[in-house]
């Protein structure tokens, strides 16, 4: 409980600390503090940034021997890399196929749709807000990996023989699987006749990564983001192609508003996600737990098609965000996981998250995450 408390507070430190001194420099680049004093208004917010990174890694050198000494070392670094890349393949798998069941059925009178499907395979897009920073920057990686490997995934509609066969069914080994889908008669005979004789459907997934916590302000400017540069890259390559290929097949093209410069944002991030989603693609997202950050990407999302699709007025845009964020099922999310409505935020982290991702007052607190 204690080393809990420490850790903590001690983090709450850095933070504050890096928020004062982004702010100074930021005020001297607007030429709201005197130039020539600059070093004297810097040095003391660096003195005071630097002894508590230090006094972070010393707990954190701590914690590290009390783990070894009472042999509670994570999965993650006893698991061969077999091990951990099944795991993340059979949870990723299994989120693949709840999604494209849902859509095959949502969108079974979309001939066009269908036609899609044997003909260039199914768009899965994942939106990853971890931060290259600390534990999350093995957390992404693994993730990248568990997504691209899921390009060895491709799916065969089966005709199901009884109303209780609903249940995918997977065949394969490490080098492919399939995922034979049933489907009800009814459903099966609405099928395009290239999927009806057993035609695989082809996942091309692709995942795309933003930081948008304290964690990711303080990568960004102090540390390494290559990785999120080359998984974010190589997505576009994957992404580029099938793009090309939808065009080719439909009337009204999509136009290209996907981006390949390295300097990824957050607004070249919704681009990608609308061309995704143009694309007929599945939408995934998801942070370190799935219910915090997540949460207001979720919400984002809803309200954004909301005003893109249904009219919603701009006037009112807040305020419905708002509304999903304090009354809508997420925060049963948070309850169900943590035993806590509240979204496991404090003041100091939403200083460094962009305005649309932060949740409205008295919807977070000190919560486990």
């Amino acid at each position: 409980m204690y080393l809990c408390f420490f850790q903590e507070l001690t983090r709450l430190n850095v933070e504050a600390s890096l928020m004062c001194l982004i702010s100074q420099v930021e005020a001297l680049l607007k030429g709201d503090l005197q130039s020539c004093h600059w070093l004297d208004d810097i040095s003391p917010l660096v003195i005071k940034l630097q002894k508590c990174v230090e006094l972070d890694g010393e707990f954190n050198i701590f914690q590290r021997l009390l783990l070894v000494l009472f042999k509670d070392i994570s999965l993650h670094s006893q698991a061969k890399p077999e091990l951990s890349q099944s795991q993340y393949k059979s949870s990723n798998v299994t989120t693949a196929t709840s999604a494209f069941m849902a859509m095959i059925r949502s969108s079974v009178h979309d001939e066009s749709f269908l036609r899609q499907l044997f003909q260039i395979g199914i768009l899965m897009e994942f939106e990853s807000l971890l931060s290259c920073h600390g534990d999350e920057v093995w957390m992404l990686e693994d993730m990248a990996v568990g997504i691209n490997d899921l390009s060895t995934v491709s799916f065969k509609i089966m005709r199901s023989s009884s109303a209780e066969d609903n249940l995918p069914n997977l065949r394969g080994n490490r080098t492919g699987y399939v995922l034979e889908i049933p489907v009800p008669e009814c459903l099966f005979e609405l099928m395009p006749r290239e999927i009806q004789k057993g035609h695989l459907i082809q996942v091309v997934p692709v995942i795309f990564n933003i930081g948008i916590n304290e964690q990711a302000s303080l990568a960004g400017r102090f540390g390494d983001m290559s990785l999120q540069e080359a998984i974010n890259a190589e997505s576009y390559e994957r992404l580029y192609p099938y793009f090309e290929k939808f065009n080719e097949l439909v009337e009204n093209k999509v136009p290209d508003e996907s981006h390949t410069s390295s300097a990824f944002s957050l607004d070249l991030l919704m681009r990608e996600l609308q061309v995704c989603r143009k694309l007929n693609g599945l939408r995934f997202a998801n942070c370190k737990s799935g219910k915090d950050r997540t949460s207001m990407s979720v919400t984002l999302e809803q309200v954004r098609i909301l005003q893109q699709s249904h009219d919603l007025a701009s006037h009112v845009f807040m305020q419905a965000l708002n509304c999903m964020r304090s009354e809508g099922v997420r925060r049963e999310n948070t309850l169900k996981n943590c035993g806590s409505t509240k979204y496991a935020f404090n003041a100091v982290q939403l200083m460094a998250f962009p305005k649309l991702y932060r949740p409205p007052n008295g919807t977070y607190g000190f919560a486990e995450t």
